[in-house]
């Protein structure tokens, strides 16, 4: 895809005042790690009013970053390939997402082996973006 000069303008400053697509997977991410805190503050989820509703904000504001996608650049020859970067972005940080969530050590006896307690799975180490 070849981008005009003022798009390529348009796209970098625009970009940025975006809700980030970051912020959906951490919303997200910390409730399915059941971290406590995210960069300080308690965790959204944690929060008394809030607990697994912040499944459904990570949803909202997932939603909101098409919504301003299809409002300011809708009209673009180059907004499907805008539209599928970040579906595409979004694929590939959930499959890595995935492989954190089914890959983290965990640990229980096995009455085979005398109840003894084995541990299994590797940490993974780039989470919450593929870009």
């Amino acid at each position: 895809m070849h981008l005009a000069c003022n798009t390529h303008v348009e796209v970098m400053f625009f970009c940025p005042s975006l809700p980030s697509p970051q912020a959906f997977f951490l919303v997200a991410d910390d409730a399915m790690d059941d971290s406590v805190t995210r960069r300080g503050q308690p965790c959204w989820f944690r929060l008394p009013h809030v607990k697994l509703i912040s499944i459904n904000d990570s949803f909202i504001l997932e939603s909101c970053v098409y919504k301003i996608l299809k409002r300011y650049f809708g009209a673009e020859p180059y907004y499907p390939q805008l539209v599928d970067l970040f579906i595409e972005t979004t694929r590939q940080t959930e499959f890595g997402q995935l492989l954190d969530l089914t890959s983290q050590v965990r640990c229980r006896a096995l009455p085979c082996v005398g109840g003894r307690l084995f541990c299994s799975g590797r940490g993974v180490g780039h989470k919450c973006s593929f870009a």
